[in-house]
């Protein structure tokens, strides 16, 4: 008597390949800054630069991030949670723009002070020195943000809905910038146009929401 097992070795191949074929979602993950240094391993840029959406960003470390090289690129939907404004300071170091939020991202930035930024070069190096938030969706809390300045505005925070952007095209239509500022401070930041915060909108929609906030000491000419 002959047996045939051609059909089962088939059937078994094929619910390999179609195991295969499923993707396997991919998990949130916490990346933990460990030195206060500019670049490199264990760094803040570094810890930017290898984040994915969704992941979480901590701080082993308090004392100040001095930024040596350039502002801080943020171009991913992540949550950076610091030790507490009062425990670590991000600084422009009077020469460079603390963070800057890339277009279509959602982020969230707490437990952080982020002081003397600088941002006098032209558009769109003239806004923004604490943070530029740029067609993002962007929380702050129980943050610190002072001592920044910018040529054209918003020192501390610059949150643009005036450029050109539509999920990754080029339409304005749907641009959108969301600012949430809670528990935070925003203090001695000096601008052009709204020292301490600027709302503009041109061509997108911003939206600004401050909760239980001190907006203080800014100025503006």
């Amino acid at each position: 008597m002959k047996i045939r097992i051609t059909p089962n070795i088939t059937f078994a191949g094929i619910a390999v390949v179609l195991l295969c074929a499923v993707a396997i979602p991919a998990h949130a993950a916490t990346i933990t800054v460990t030195n206060t240094n500019d670049s490199g391993a264990g760094s803040l840029r570094q810890a930017l630069a290898d984040a994915n959406n969704g992941d979480t960003i901590t701080f082993a470390v308090t004392g100040t991030i001095g930024l040596t090289t350039d502002e801080l690129l943020v171009d991913k939907s992540i949550t950076i949670s610091g030790p507490g404004a009062d425990n670590l300071a991000v600084n422009g170091n009077a020469t460079y723009r603390v963070f800057y939020i890339a277009p279509g991202n959602t982020v969230t930035i707490s437990g952080l002070t982020i002081t003397n930024g600088l941002a006098t070069a032209g558009y769109p190096d003239n806004v923004g020195a604490g943070i530029d938030n740029e067609f993002a969706r962007l929380s702050v809390n129980n943050c610190t943000i002072s001592g920044n300045i910018a040529s054209y505005g918003g020192a501390g925070i610059f949150n643009d809905g005036a450029g050109i952007f539509n999920n990754g095209s080029d339409q304005a239509e749907g641009a959108l910038a969301v600012l949430q500022v809670s528990n935070s401070t925003i203090s001695g930041n000096s601008g052009g146009y709204g020292g301490g915060i600027m709302n503009y909108e041109q061509v997108g929609s911003v939206m600004l929401t401050l909760s239980n906030s001190t907006i203080s000491g800014n100025s503006a000419q």
